[in-house]
Parts: structure tokens; sequence; C-alpha cells
């Protein structure tokens, strides 16, 4: 007998007042549901709704959400115009993919809200603002899962939506910070980390949000410190972390961040001190999360700086104990490849061993061979191949060291100073083995890119052998196109890094190389002057340097020389007293090309038997200049009209017949 709409409500009304939803699974048939009326379907598709909610309260039993989405379903089958349903239809299933961690089940939500959505339009409506949020969540979910950005940004549009139309939660600008995060992360643009860093400080005051937040606010600046290397984010990670770690402190990604950041700072700075700290917080991490692998390569890698800085082999020894544990748990993480082929790199720099040098390339060309745009190998393969140079002295491996540094910029390096100060400085070790101009030059192109992304990310000036190279570089190229500008430019750049950093002798030494090319060049008595100043500072009462000895020698020579024919030839006699002074200290010392400058000396003063004496010891100790040096050097332009010089040369040209 066919039950009338009459009958139907009274079976509704009574479980609706006893809410016994087992009653409800008779009417689970379509061929039932199909003959009621639209007010009785209308009431029968709420009545499972009702049913769903119910089961959906216990939020961590997977049976009770199982009946509660098949509850909805039936809802939705009896009444599929009901927007809000097909939300919260959306959000239970949110709640399954949380406690089975399902990345399927987030995509399926995705889904129910764009139904929900869909449905809403065609009804003129707005989807709740409630259900915009959780729709974010749901899709910053699967860009958690998926790591592509557009999943992030398909998050970031939902929230946006959410903020613009008044919703203004604590967890929810948590959320939104957090997706703003990640997806600024992803796609390197600051903006989107700034605008989170704005939100998250929304939440700090937050009881019940305030610790993650001082946690994730933490984490952000960290990713902005790293970016932008402004010592600001620095202070405010640090304080961050020392907030979070005050009621969050059993949270693995609090020390591991923490330790990473000070790690970070400290080999930016060669700060044992700094280095040593990471040390205790990746050990925290280690108790919390035992043989977790980011945890052990990340404290590997902090040791292995260590060992570095202070030229501890135990610290290298421990380090490769921890990194050769992460391989071994995560034998594909290419992270942990790279890492272990850095550290086989400390290992043949400390022991000046190029087979840990052939080991550490073979390591990065094996990640290269799974993904060739992995721009940390190819800056590694560049490190490793200008060691090489370095242990060889051969120009080609400088040069493979180049064309990797340009390989790492081609993939992803581009704004990344330390590959293009490399790429300048394996140019410049080509230039000065090759004696090309075309590589000086595009040592100082690239020097003076990494300087500008130096400039633009507000780094600290604790880069000095960056502006060191350049230096250099420009102070080579004044040689090359006898161009004083050259000169003045290295020595503003070395004044700039003695002024912040005194201590370092060979930014002086260079400084006072510089002066003395500026002086010889232009004949400036001023700048030779000055050069010697700093070769004094150098020395500091201690002459048992034969260079410095033979270098200040040819500064005073050079001195004298521009005195002779002065009005001063008082001095011009003091500074040859000095040049010899220092020659013949460097000659004691070991240095045999001052013999071939004390030639020079004598020469200048018309002693031509003593230039003689000292020219044939420059040739018995193989330090005498070519034959085609000797004929233009001015200094020798007297001894060149003696009979005993014509004889030598002679002898000397016959000799390398």
């Amino acid at each position: 007998m066919t039950k009338s709409s009459r009958d139907y409500q009274k079976i509704f009304q009574e479980i609706a007042h006893s809410r016994k939803w087992e009653k409800l699974d008779e009417f689970g048939h379509s061929i039932k549901i199909d003959a009621m009326s639209p007010n009785d379907k209308a009431t029968l598709a709420n009545l499972f709704y009702e049913k769903g909610k119910q089961h959906a309260l216990d939020k961590q039993n997977e049976r009770s959400l199982r009946e509660a989405l098949d509850a909805f379903e039936t809802s939705l089958k009896i009444d599929p115009s009901n927007g809000k349903r097909w939300t919260e239809k959306a959000h239970l299933i949110m709640e399954l993919a949380f406690l089975q961690n399902d990345f399927a089940l987030f995509e399926d939500a995705n889904e129910m809200f764009s139904h929900a959505h869909k449905v809403f339009s065609s009804q003129s409506q707005l989807m709740p603002v409630i259900d915009l949020y959780r729709w974010g969540v749901c899709c910053y979910q699967i860009g958690k899962f998926s790591e592509e950005p557009l999943d992030f940004k398909g998050a970031i549009e939902k929230f946006r939506e959410a903020f613009e139309r008044g919703f203004d939660t604590v967890e929810f600008f948590y959320d939104y910070a957090t997706a703003l995060a990640e997806l600024g992360s992803a796609i390197g643009r600051i903006e989107f980390i700034l605008e989170s860093f704005d939100y998250l400080q929304k939440c700090l005051s937050d009881e019940a949000v305030g610790s993650k937040a001082w946690l994730k606010l933490a984490c952000v600046c960290k990713l902005l410190y790293v970016i932008t290397n402004d010592t600001e984010y620095y202070n405010l990670a640090d304080q961050g972390f020392f907030e979070a770690a005050r009621c969050a402190s059993t949270e693995l990604s609090l020390w591991i961040n923490w330790g990473q950041l000070l790690a970070h700072e400290g080999k930016l700075t060669r700060d044992p001190e700094l280095i040593a700290s990471s040390l205790e917080k990746f050990e925290k991490a280690d108790a919390l999360h035992p043989n977790d692998p980011a945890v052990l390569g990340s404290w590997g890698d902090s040791l292995m700086h260590l060992g570095a800085i202070e030229d501890r082999l135990e610290l290298l020894k421990e380090a490769k104990e921890k990194i050769e544990a992460a391989r071994a748990i995560a034998p594909n993480d290419l992270e942990i490849l790279c890492l272990n082929a850095h550290h086989l790199i400390q290992l043949g720099r400390y022991f000046f061993d190029e087979r840990y040098i052939v080991q550490a390339i073979e390591k990065f060309e094996a990640g290269l061979s799974k993904d060739r745009t992995l721009s940390a190998f190819w800056h590694g393969l560049a490190t490793a191949h200008f060691i090489l140079g370095e242990i060889h002295q051969d120009h080609v491996y400088f040069e493979r060291a180049a064309k990797n540094c340009s390989e790492a910029i081609n993939h992803g390096g581009n704004e990344n100073p330390q590959f293009w100060n490399d790429w300048g400085l394996s140019s410049l070790r080509v230039g000065e083995l090759t004696n090309d101009l075309r590589h000086m030059v595009t040592a100082v192109e690239k020097f003076e890119k990494a300087i500008a992304l130096v400039n633009k990310k507000k780094a600290p000036s604790s880069e000095p052998e960056w502006y060191y190279n350049y230096g250099c570089a420009l102070d080579y190229l004044g040689d090359f196109y006898s161009n004083p500008q050259y000169y003045e430019k290295a020595i503003q750049i070395f004044v700039k890094i003695i002024e912040q950093h005194p201590h370092l002798k060979h930014v002086r030494y260079n400084l006072a190389l510089a002066f003395y090319h500026l002086g010889d060049a232009t004949g400036d008595v001023e700048s030779l002057e000055r050069s010697i100043e700093h070769f004094k500072t150098l020395f500091q009462g201690d002459y048992e340097d034969e260079v410095l000895c033979n270098d200040m020698g040819i500064t005073y020579l050079t001195l004298a020389d521009l005195l002779m024919d002065s009005i001063l030839p008082q001095k011009s006699e003091e500074y040859f007293e000095k040049a010899e002074q220092f020659f013949l200290q460097a000659v004691s010392l070991g240095n045999l090309l001052a013999n071939y400058h004390l030639a020079c000396l004598h020469s200048l003063k018309s002693n031509y038997s003593e230039a003689m004496f000292y020219i044939v010891r420059a040739k018995d100790a193989e330090v005498l200049p070519p034959v085609s040096d000797l004929l233009r050097d001015d200094w020798l332009e007297g001894l060149r009209g003696t009979a005993g010089f014509q004889d030598f040369l002679s002898q000397l040209s016959s000799y390398e017949d």
C-alpha cells in the first residue's frame, strides 16, 4: 500500500524526535524516494543530513565519519540543490583526509567545494565565508602533498576572498599566512612572504594560536633572512624561536629550523660559536625524533663547517658519521647526496688530496644524472674543479669551474651572488695563468654582478673576500690597460675592506701593491709612500718575510729613481740605501729574485761592476727575466751600455740557443 504524504510526515517527525536513524534505512531505495512529493523529499533529505551531522561529531572515529559521509551522500542524492550540504560533505571528507593523511581525499573534498560553489552561483548566492576559508585550507593541504605552486595559489585566492568579505579569526590569519609563506618560498616571491609576516603578527597575542604562531613567524623570518641577508630578520627569527621554545619545546620543526638559522648565520660570518650553538639545537631535535634524515643532514653540515673553520679533523669525522647515517636512511634524497659530496670536498681540502675531490665530482654527477636542473650540484662541480685547479695550477680546471658556475646560474641560480662570485674567481684564475685579458674582463663583470646582488639583498659586509677578488681583478686590468683609473678603483675597494677588517693581511698586502702600481704608473710619490706605509704595517716589527722585503725594496727603489734628478737628491740616496737593505734582507731569507733587483739598483747608481755581480747571481739562481725584458728594463739602461753586459748577453744568448 502506497504511503501518503501525511504518513511520511508522521514517520519523519517520529525519527526527528527520537533520532533513531536506523529507521531511515528503509528510505534508502530510490523507488520509494521517487514516489514522494517534493516537500517529503526535502524533509527526508534534511533527516539524512541531521543523521550525518550527529555521526560527524566523533571526529576521531573513522567508522562514525564514514557513516556520516554515507548519510550526507544520501541527502544530496535526494536534494542536490543545497549548497551548504555540499560544503559540509567536503568538510567531512577533509576530516577523514586529516585522520588518514590521504592526499586523494583532499582532492575529493576540493571537488565537493567546487560543486558547492557552482550550486551557490546558480542560485545567485555567495558561498558562506566560513566555507571559503575551509576550501582554502583544503587547497593548501593539496599543495603540501603536490608541492605545486598552483595549488597554493588556489588556497590564497580563497583566503583573500574570505578576508575581503570580513573574515578575520586568528586561526584564519594563521592559515592564510602559512599558505602565503609556502607560495612565496616555492616561486621565490618575497612579497608573499612579507604579507605572511604581517598576518602572523596578528596571531601572536592569542592564547590558543600564539605558540604555533611564534614558531611559524620565526620560520618565516628565517626564510626572509636567507633571501635578503637582512640581519633584522635574523634577530626576529632568533627571538621567535626563543618565544616558541617556551611553550612548544617538543616541536621537531622548532629545533631543526632554529639550528639551521644559527648554522646559516655562522657559516656566513664564519662564527664558530654560532655554528656550535646550532649543534645544540640539532641534538635536541634528534632527541625528539631520532634518526630523522633531515636532522642528521643538517647536524652533519654544521659539524662539517665547524671542522673546516677550526681545522679539526675529529669534527669532520663526526660529520661523516651523521651524513652517512642520513644517506643510509634516505638513499634517494638528493640534498643529502649533495651534502655528502661537499663533505668529500672538505676532506680533500684538509688533506690536500685530490682523490676526495674526484669522489665528490662523481657524487655531483650522479645527482645531475637524475636531474640536470639542480643548480646546487652544478655549483658543487664548480667548487670541486676549482680546487683541482688550485692543486695542479692548471687553467683547464678553472675553465671547467667557470663553465659549471654558468650552468648553476642558468638552472635557477641567477639571483645567487655566490655563483656569480665563484664564476668571477674562476675566470680570474684563468686570466692569471694564461695572461689573457678576456678572462680578466669577464672576472670583473661577474664580480660586479655578485656585489650588485649582495647590495640588493642588504647583505652585511661580511663577505670581504668577494670585494677583495674584485679589487684584485681591477688591479690586473690596470696592468693590462696601463690605466690608473683601475688602480684607483681597486684602492678604494681595498681601503673599504681594511676599514672594516683591519686584520686581513692579504687585503692590506694587495692594497700596498695597488698603491705601488698607481705610483709607478703615474710617477706619484705620495702613492708610493702610501704603499710603504701599508708594507710597514704588515711587517709589524718582524722583517722575516722574504716577499715583503723584496716588495719593500722595489717600492723604495722606484721612489729613489723618481727623486734622483729632483730637488731632493739626498732623499733619493736615502731611499737607495733602504732599498738595498731590504733586497739584501730578502736574499738572506731565500728570495733569490732580489739579486736581480740589486743589479737594477746598482745600475741606476752607475755601480756597474756591482750590478754585473748581482745579475750573474740572478742567472745562476735561474731567476733572470727573459732576454727581451732585460733589453727593455729602464733600470738596466746604464748597465746595457757596458762591455761586460754585452759579453754577458752574448753568452746568455748562445746558452739559450
